[in-house]
């Protein structure tokens, strides 16, 4: 009983670890803010102590990340960036990460080769 309360302890302390940090990044420029961010996501992934609404919450204000995927995707992104960032959200443990990111470019590589105007930059007005 003492290890399970003990392990408890841990994992508190380290989420608490986490969040902390997340509030040092919120004082960042965006510039920087949303990289560390999602670079802080895959750390809580790689310790298991995931939370990523609290950590947006900390963060941006808003727990459903709004304001950091509107960074994210504002402007261009190279491909294996934005399957990087991805991954990290979309993995379930570390050893997913990488198989997840493969997956990721293989997709955007189908939608590119199907012409897919929303990947392959397209602009235009969408015509009602």
């Amino acid at each position: 009983m003492t290890k399970t309360v003990s392990g408890q302890g841990d994992e508190l302390a380290l989420k608490q670890h986490f969040f902390d940090r997340a509030k040092s990044l919120s004082k960042l420029p965006e510039v920087f803010r949303g990289a560390q961010v999602a670079l802080l996501i895959r750390d809580t992934l790689a310790f298991g102590v995931r939370d990523e609404p609290e950590i947006f919450q900390i963060v941006y204000g808003d727990p459903t990340g709004r304001r950091y995927w509107d960074a994210h995707l504002s402007e261009p992104i190279l491909v294996f960036t934005l399957a990087h960032i991805l991954s990290g959200h979309l993995a379930e443990s570390v050893e997913q990460l990488e198989v997840a990111k493969i997956a990721i470019i293989r997709a955007f590589r189908d939608a590119a080769e199907a012409g897919e105007s929303w990947f392959v930059g397209e602009t235009a007005p969408v015509a009602s």
